[in-house]
């Protein structure tokens, strides 16, 4: 077999991915979200985004500025960063996926909840950029305080790109996490980290262009917490209320649950045409974590 496949949307990829070859995928005006695959951990994709993906329709479109306007030093970069990932998993592509041990292995035994931030813990009126904007939802600490009392990692995974698009600083943004780790304190609950990328094609500022993979629905702040705490990332949970959160669970091998706070409902609405379904639905992050200790196996 192939150390790993690199190349556009078509069936030699899906055929990698079903005998188990690490992918990289360059995708066009389809979309990544809409790619249908085996669910294996290590796939990465690439996309370039630009003002009219939005509001793209690929039977209309005349140009595909998308995949034209693709560098190829842009994929190189970002094919680095994937080589080194599938040296730290040390994954050699087999005809089908290992199955889970029964024991976890020795350093990689504890379970872990990435959590969304806007529209899971907190209500997502776009682009929160003062403490003043940010609210809990009301079982929001509930939920986390129950992940804390089960001895679980907590972690916030969150895409804040409206620092690299200049609408807020990293001094703001560490003043609003500031103030939910202080209404979270009032609840008796905490996050053990916040994890969070900036990165922004865009940005002016080179630091916010760099470590793409941070972004989610790619799963590098995941592998990022595991290789930190020593995180068994196939029995770990990744909670959101976007089709990315999803996205970013299957991509890190988690499991995903769906919210329906947020942005959940409308999600909900796409899944059937969104092929990497979660793995379980529910009202909210307190539900969730309720599910979570229910399913909890030492």
């Amino acid at each position: 077999f192939a150390r790993f496949y690199l190349g556009n949307d078509n069936v030699h990829k899906h055929i990698a991915r079903a005998v188990g070859i690490p992918t990289f995928t360059i995708f066009g005006p389809v979309g990544a979200l809409s790619w249908t695959d085996p669910v294996f951990p290590m796939q990465y994709y690439f996309e370039k985004y630009i003002k009219c993906r939005k509001k793209c329709n690929i039977n209309k479109c005349k140009d595909y500025k998308c995949i034209k306007e693709v560098e190829v030093a842009e994929v190189i970069q970002r094919l680095e960063i994937f080589l080194k990932e599938i040296e730290k998993e040390k994954q050699l592509p087999l005809p089908k996926p290992e199955p889970q041990p029964q024991q976890p292995e020795a350093g990689k035994t504890k379970i872990a909840v990435f959590i969304d931030r806007d529209g899971t813990i907190n209500p997502d009126p776009g682009y929160i950029n003062k403490p003043e904007e940010f609210e809990l939802y009301p079982a929001a600490a509930e939920g986390i305080k129950l992940l804390n009392q089960a001895g679980i990692l907590v972690f916030t995974l969150t895409n804040q790109s409206g620092v690299g698009r200049g609408y807020f600083t990293e001094e703001d943004l560490e003043k609003i996490h500031n103030k939910m780790i202080a209404l979270l304190k009032e609840k008796d609950a905490y996050i053990d980290k916040i994890y969070y990328s900036t990165y922004y094609e865009d940005a002016s500022d080179e630091k916010h262009r760099k470590n793409p993979h941070y972004r989610k629905p790619n799963p590098g702040l995941i592998y990022l917490a595991r290789d930190e705490y020593g995180i068994n990332v196939s029995r770990s949970y990744v909670i959101g209320d976007r089709l990315s959160d999803i996205e970013t669970a299957k991509n890190a091998g988690c499991k995903s649950i769906l919210v329906l706070t947020g942005n959940g409902t409308e999600t909900l609405k796409e899944i059937d045409s969104f092929n990497k379904k979660p793995d379980f639905i529910v009202k909210d992050l307190l539900e969730a974590s309720r599910l979570i200790l229910d399913n909890l196996s030492y």
